[in-house]
């Protein structure tokens, strides 16, 4: 025999105050209607909408949003405050350069802070201006993209993979809503392969990049190559303690590079 139950019995069940109006529950069909307030309760604004959860492209070029889906309380841009690294004091300096040149070469010494502060920097000018971008930093690394990734979403009280991301290998923690990523170079290198452009970054920062292996070669190549035919307004940044600043820029035939400049020590 059917089971019926009523509106009431079913009311007595829950705890979060919500009423609850024509229902009836069978073995078979199960029917739910909620009032207004129910309603309000979980409007479409609190909820994440479904396709934005599963179609990472449609918000121009963001990452798509793998399995795991962190939360989205990520505090105010603007209310992170930069710690007290050397490259800090030239934070403006940079930006400028970056913004208004193709290619920019930052040769630092390991611990300034190039590869965890710069990004952020530009991250920070885009959210002031309320401009969209879309940073991806190299690591040569597995366990340096991910640790610097984590080091960087916790010093900016953000769940890792909400604002701040990373991918290696086959392990991808980033969301539509990741605007600050870090990857190896295989992986970067792999994408850039298979989209034959780099428009879906606004900025690379390519890192140790002193360390001549196949990938970093390979990714220089590409670089080089799309920056010149489709992709002439993504700006790349490359990083390194120790590197031949003039070699890099005659490569890439720009001479623009900033290379520990009297007053820009760091």
């Amino acid at each position: 025999m059917k089971k019926v139950f009523t509106a009431e019995q079913i009311s007595d069940w829950f705890t979060s105050g919500a009423t609850f109006a024509n229902i009836k529950l069978t073995e078979e069909v199960v029917e739910r209607k909620f009032d207004e307030a129910s309603s309000k309760e979980t409007s479409p604004s609190n909820v994440p909408d479904e396709g934005s959860l599963q179609n990472g492209n449609s918000n121009g070029g963001w990452f798509q949003r793998p399995e795991y889906a962190p939360g989205m309380d990520t505090p105010p841009l603007a209310s992170y405050e930069y710690p007290s690294l050397p490259i800090t004091k030239n934070r403006q300096k940079l930006i400028s350069l970056i913004e208004n040149n193709s290619v920019v070469i930052i040769r630092g010494a390991t611990g300034s802070g190039k590869t965890t502060q710069v990004p952020q920097f530009i991250l920070d000018h885009h959210n002031n201006r309320n401009s969209a971008c879309n940073i991806v930093v190299t690591q040569p690394r597995k366990i340096g993209a991910t640790s610097i990734a984590r080091w960087v979403a916790k010093q900016r009280k953000c769940t890792l993979g909400s604002l701040v991301g990373y991918q290696v290998g086959l392990e991808k923690m980033a969301t539509e809503h990741t605007r600050l990523i870090y990857m190896t170079t295989g992986v970067l290198l792999q994408k850039l392969v298979a989209a034959k452009c780099i428009t879906e970054f606004s900025h690379i920062f390519v890192d140790e990049i002193h360390e001549r292996t196949e990938d970093m070669d390979f990714l220089l190549l590409v670089l080089r190559k799309l920056l010149h035919s489709n992709s002439c307004y993504v700006k790349i940044i490359l990083m390194s303690a120790t590197i031949n600043c003039k070699q890099f820029s005659d490569y890439f035939g720009h001479p623009n590079s900033w290379q520990n400049e009297p007053g820009l020590r760091v």
